[in-house]
């Protein structure tokens, strides 16, 4: 059975991708890995706003997220790594022009 590699929620409550138990007070965003208080795997937590935090567990993500999530770690400071994450959620956003 393939494992989930990614959860969403908001500040108040996300449930943990792998063990599935409520995160409550998720505040602050750090690009570098972190654990799962309950089941202590690896995961980075990207908080963006109140509503949008997601969970990512490296471990079981495709290749290219791993390496993406690499690259940020190495190269980009906190900062950066949040104006990069808005931007992407921008163009996620844009309506096509066609």
């Amino acid at each position: 059975m393939e494992k989930e590699w990614l959860s969403k929620g908001n500040h108040e409550k996300i449930s943990c991708a792998n063990c599935s138990k409520i995160q409550k007070g998720i505040g602050a965003m750090d690009h570098h890995s972190g654990i799962c208080p309950d089941c202590n795997i690896s995961c980075v937590w990207y908080y963006i706003t109140n509503e949008n935090v997601v969970q990512i567990i490296p471990e079981f993500a495709p290749n290219s997220v791993k390496f993406f999530i690499e690259w940020c770690q190495s190269e980009l400071d906190e900062l950066e790594i949040i104006e990069l994450i808005i931007e992407l959620e921008k163009i996620g956003k844009t309506k096509s022009t066609e």
